[in-house]
């Protein structure tokens, strides 16, 4: 009979003390705090960029997460972006599922990553995005970076620069085999 009071006084004891102190807030996004400079350098962002948001897209499920597509007009860049048109996939959660949410008209710091698997560029509350009259001293990290000029292709994805060398060398690779074909051919006859 001791032993069962004594444990109810234990338990009702806890729980008060649980009630009373209920410790730290906790949130479901929790991100690691790295310097601009330092996220430049990583190789888990494919694309550092200066631009103003020409249209939010539709929702789209992307791996793990609803994603939203935004599409900017770089006009700076710092790393992977190709031309003025730069498409990018924002985690469209809230903040507190590390979401970020960028607004039509507003001009950003980007930090996107590249996925390999839909080829898409993604970034999230973590990534370090920043509304360009908010990151003065990420942009004196980075440095004066490349102002953007427009290309033939119009649109930048997540299309890494080998991609059109490494067609032309597949397609001239196809032809010299092609070519020694044949001319083994010719040589049996």
């Amino acid at each position: 009979m001791k032993r069962i009071s004594f444990l109810t006084i234990l338990i009702v004891l806890v729980t008060l003390g649980f009630t009373v102190y209920p410790g730290e807030k906790a949130y479901a996004c929790s991100c690691v705090g790295n310097t601009a400079l330092e996220r430049l350098e990583s190789e888990n962002y494919s694309a550092v960029f200066e631009g103003t948001v020409i249209e939010k897209g539709s929702r789209s499920q992307l791996g793990f997460g609803e994603y939203r597509k935004y599409t900017f007009e770089a006009v700076r860049a710092w790393k992977g972006v190709n031309g003025q048109k730069v498409t990018i996939h924002s985690l469209d959660q809230g903040s507190s599922s590390c979401g970020f949410q960028f607004t039509k008209g507003e001009t950003y710091l980007v930090f996107a990553s590249s996925d390999e698997k839909d080829q898409t560029l993604k970034t999230t509350l973590c990534s370090g995005n920043k509304l360009i009259s908010q990151a003065d001293e990420d942009v004196q990290l980075l440095g004066a970076g490349e102002w953007v000029t427009e290309d033939d292709s119009g649109s930048t994805e997540s299309s890494p620069n080998y991609i059109f060398p490494l067609t032309l060398g597949s397609i001239g690779l196809f032809l010299v085999i092609v070519v020694a074909i044949i001319y083994v051919r010719r040589r049996q006859k």
